[in-house]
């Protein structure tokens, strides 16, 4: 597992441009010249160092040096998937690349217009080798397995002590992260309206956190699953330290085989494993363990319903590097799937705006123990 791409020295002398390479850096640039929002300057390391702006005139601009002409074969034949891919090795560079991130996240039609050309192209490929990582139910374990377990030591030095992998919701900018992840967990309890001896079944354990919680504070009696063995070792343990083992029973089991009837249900960001084409199968079994007059809290991380229908023909980054066989759903396709069942939406609550300042404590927490990470074998 890497921290952050490999140091690179860039390149001197006039690289051997072909014929591709300077059609790709054509249309790449004629994209970047319809952008709108902010400004961007990219140059050339190789030469004289040309130097290019597009976008606004005046103004600030986030800059970008491009190290090797090979970056535009990627940009064009793979859309923003090849420009991170390029990013990777190393061929090309920036002093400020959340800058750029947020400059281009701004301009998303221009990124959906690279993807809608040439990049269209390599689409079919991506997507079968996505579809390789379905979620069935080995499926699942295998793409848990390769993301969560990794190493809970790991996520121990990146998490807060909490061991909350999900977005916080911060009451200042400068509380700490635990505090944060704590106020969350409360929220959700306390919008499941929790009370002593509920049954509250939790999809998704991770570290135990939510359990921990509920459990501790509400002292409801709580059934949690995760098909990460990693996950259920750690919670089991922190689960026995807190002596709440008569409250709390982990269980490794694939959603689609719970039984059972529960007062109560939450899923915390663990819908984004399923797959959009297993969110019928979700809900349903949602529905089927709920008993009469129950509540559900899910979190989920969601998409744009506007780039929905052309986000699951594709394959992202994160889909691709971080979460395999993940799927970001969007409100509309949830509440479309949740009308064949007898379960309904009360609240909508969007947290959205607390996930930069949740992932930024977490890069803190990685760069500070950076040493440590390293010493237990990650590069």
């Amino acid at each position: 597992m890497s921290l952050s791409p490999s140091p690179v020295t860039p390149r001197s002398g006039r690289p051997n441009t072909t014929v591709v390479a300077r059609v790709c850096r054509k249309l790449l640039f004629d994209r970047l010249a319809m952008l709108g929002h902010g400004a961007i300057e990219i140059r050339e390391t190789w030469d004289d160092g040309e130097k290019r702006r597009f976008g606004d005139r005046e103004g600030g601009a986030v800059e970008a040096a491009i190290h090797t002409p090979d970056f535009y074969r990627s940009a064009v034949a793979r859309g923003p998937l090849g420009i991170a891919e390029s990013f990777m090795r190393g061929e090309w560079t920036s002093p400020d690349l959340v800058g750029v991130m947020r400059f281009f996240l701004r301009n998303q039609d221009v990124l959906l217009a690279m993807e809608s050309g040439v990049a269209r192209l390599a689409a079919p490929l991506l997507r079968l080798a996505h579809r390789k990582r379905r979620n069935d139910r080995s499926g699942s374990r295998r793409n848990i397995r390769e993301h969560y377990d990794i190493g809970n030591d790991f996520f121990s030095l990146m998490l807060d002590e909490t061991m909350t992998y999900s977005c916080a919701l911060f009451d200042r900018a400068d509380e700490p992260l635990h505090e944060a992840s704590t106020r969350k967990l409360d929220r959700l309890c306390a919008m499941l309206q929790l009370e002593p001896g509920h049954r509250l079944l939790e999809i998704g354990t991770g570290w135990g956190s939510l359990a921990l919680h509920a459990a501790g504070k509400y002292g409801c009696r709580v059934t949690t699953t995760t098909i990460s063995r990693e996950q259920a070792r750690l919670a089991r343990e922190r689960i026995a330290a807190r002596g709440l083992e008569r409250r709390i029973q982990v269980v490794e089991q694939d959603y689609r085989d719970l039984t059972g009837k529960y007062d109560r249900l939450i899923s915390i960001e663990m819908i984004e494993a399923i797959g959009h084409e297993h969110l019928d199968d979700y809900f349903t079994a949602c529905d089927r363990l709920l008993a009469p007059g129950g509540r559900m809290a899910l979190q989920a991380i969601t998409m744009n319903d506007t780039h929905f229908d052309y986000y699951v023909r594709a394959v992202d980054f994160i889909q691709k590097y971080v979460f395999p066989g993940s799927c970001l759903l969007s409100v509309r396709a949830m509440k479309k799937t949740l009308l064949d069942t007898s379960l309904s939406i009360e609240n909508v609550l969007d947290i959205g705006q607390h996930y930069p300042p949740t992932l930024q404590a977490w890069r803190h927490n990685v760069e500070t123990n950076r040493a440590e990470i390293r010493a237990l074998g990650y590069d």
